[in-house]
């Protein structure tokens, strides 16, 4: 969930690309967002859970964002565990963001992701096929963000799970850019 998160995060905030049609018109909005990321986990977890043969990972990860607001995402899992490490797999994750006001204050997003590790990985992720999620946020005036959210994952033992979130959250930008200066 909290990868889930982190390239959403990275998705509504990266900063809109712009091409010049010609000089005497307006600059158009490209269709198509692309964001690529590279995470280092020492340790991963599964809301707050980790198995006793949990390894360090490698979370290359893509996601293709488009200006309605749909979005597909895809991780890979590298095992970084010395001499047994290797590929353990990917996810890919469909799905939809929005938002109730033109300025974004208030929306949410839902997605499904499906997984697709190996049976013998170290993972905690591999005993998963799928997971379907969704989250509500309100963030006023761009003071503080409130997020609701909700998971609920199938196992493949038939055990599925349900994780509940809330979080609180201020984004704070480094550099502000974008012609209303709102991105960064």
């Amino acid at each position: 969930m909290k990868k889930l998160k982190l390239i959403l995060l990275l998705a509504l905030t990266s900063p809109a690309v712009y091409a010049q049609q010609k000089p005497d018109t307006a600059a158009k909005t490209k269709e198509l967002f692309v964001n690529a990321g590279l995470q280092y986990l020492s340790n991963l977890t599964y809301a707050g859970r980790r198995d006793e043969s949990s390894v360090p990972v490698l979370l290359p990860s893509v996601t293709l964002v488009s200006k309605q607001g749909f979005f597909v995402s895809a991780i890979g899992y590298f095992d970084l565990n010395g001499s047994k490490s290797g590929t353990e797999g990917l996810s890919v994750t469909p799905g939809y963001v929005f938002a109730f006001d033109a300025k974004r204050y208030y929306g949410g997003n839902v997605s499904a992701t499906k997984y697709f590790i190996t049976k013998s990985s170290p993972i905690i992720l591999s005993s998963f096929n799928a997971t379907l999620d969704g989250q509500l946020y309100a963030n006023p005036d761009d003071i503080v963000k409130f997020t609701a959210g909700i998971s609920y994952r199938f196992n493949k033992n038939n055990s599925n799970d349900v994780v509940n979130t809330a979080e609180l959250s201020k984004e704070i930008f480094a550099l502000k850019t974008g012609v209303d200066k709102k991105a960064g």
